[in-house]
């Protein structure tokens, strides 16, 4: 049988549904992990709209990117630990130097790289991958190939631009946030728009797992 989850067969709808499902189930993943880890309901999620959590959104979009081609379940555990854990890094490194926010710390955990992954977690991305790449991914692309051509154009434009729009003004209001921490006043329009819409407080509200640096 003839495998789909090949390069050739990646398409722009394709990463655009895998990005979208994978920050919806990474958002309701953490936000169940940590009711159990602390009892409260929070929605642990990373952008301003939606129920999206884009660490776990793009760390589906690599894993497709970079595992798809892999046939043995042992390689995708072993690669699928190195890339989730490499990105985790990143990203944690670049929240913390554009935003000066930590949205997660593992520095208690064992054999940790500055608290940003460590080998336990590195082993449960690997895990991910694996059930990932060999269950998840072939069932999405079955029900997206289904989608009419101009439909799967017109709905991946559309989520792209959503997106786009939410990475936008989330971007904008995480760093004016941080500009109002380091005592800068507003310049100009962009700045009090932010600052009467997304005031701190509002940001505390709607991310209170995101702690300044």
């Amino acid at each position: 049988m003839q495998k789909k989850t090949r390069m050739g067969g990646i398409t722009l709808p394709k990463m655009v549904g895998v990005f979208l499902i994978g920050s919806f189930v990474g958002c309701i993943y953490e936000t169940i992990l940590q009711f159990c880890q602390t009892g409260d309901w929070v929605l642990f999620k990373g952008l301003l709209y939606g129920p999206f959590n884009q660490v776990y959104g793009f760390g589906a979009l690599f894993f497709m990117l970079t595992l798809s081609f892999l046939q043995s379940p042992l390689a995708i555990f072993l690669l699928g630990a190195i890339v989730g854990g490499v990105f985790e890094f990143i990203a944690s490194y670049l929240q913390e130097i554009i935003f000066h926010v930590v949205s997660w710390n593992y520095s208690t955990h064992f054999l940790n790289f500055q608290g940003r992954t460590s080998v336990p977690v590195m082993i449960g991305w690997g895990l991910i991958a694996v059930v990932f790449i060999k269950w998840i991914l072939p069932f999405l692309e079955r029900y997206i190939e289904k989608i009419p051509h101009s439909w799967s154009n017109l709905v991946t434009w559309l989520i792209l631009l959503f997106f786009l729009c939410d990475f936008g003004i989330t971007f904008l209001a995480f760093n004016r946030d941080k500009e109002r921490y380091d005592g800068v006043s507003p310049q100009q329009g962009i700045d009090y728009f932010l600052d009467k819409y997304y005031p701190s407080s509002y940001l505390e509200e709607r991310f209170p797992y995101k702690k300044k640096s």
